[in-house]
């Protein structure tokens, strides 16, 4: 084979190898902090990729890492309040609560999480705590006291 040949079939592996590769560049590009709120008034929890929609709330780092945008293997997590009992939720799973009900009402898509575990990223657990009736969220695997483990929402960057 000539040298002219093997020079074409090199950059035309090289050039598939960008496109294929593109995706998950962009992808990690648009990974974003996920933020945590505390509301000592109402023993409320704030998780949001906003870090200006915490103001007036005890700031207490961030959680993980999200994408604040759809790419390619990620899930929609929507956001739900409950004015009532000052209770702010989220699900990957829309038909949970669909545009509201049980006294929540429907804010948005707050963030993404990839679907399925990838090379990296951990689970983001959901916790019911019953003590306050709210719900928290988490990657860490640890139990905790006082809380009914209701499962993974999606997975997410550590850091």
């Amino acid at each position: 084979m000539s040298f002219a040949k093997i020079s074409r079939r090199l950059f035309a592996g090289c050039l598939l190898a960008m496109v294929l590769l593109a995706p998950s560049r962009a992808a990690a590009q648009s990974l974003t902090a996920l933020h945590r709120f505390f509301n000592s008034s109402n023993n409320d929890f704030l998780f949001t990729a906003n870090y200006g929609e915490g103001s007036g709330w005890t700031y207490q780092g961030v959680s993980c890492y999200v994408y604040n945008g759809e790419a390619s293997g990620t899930v929609p997590v929507y956001r739900y309040y409950n004015a009532g009992s000052h209770h702010h939720f989220l699900t990957s799973n829309y038909g949970e609560l669909g545009g509201g009900s049980g006294g929540f009402t429907y804010e948005g898509i707050a963030f993404y999480v990839l679907s399925t575990q990838q090379l990296g990223s951990v689970p983001l657990h959901r916790w019911y705590l019953t003590g306050t009736g709210k719900h928290f969220y988490t990657t860490s695997n640890t139990n905790i006291s006082g809380g009914t483990y209701e499962g993974v929402i999606g997975y997410v960057s550590p850091s």
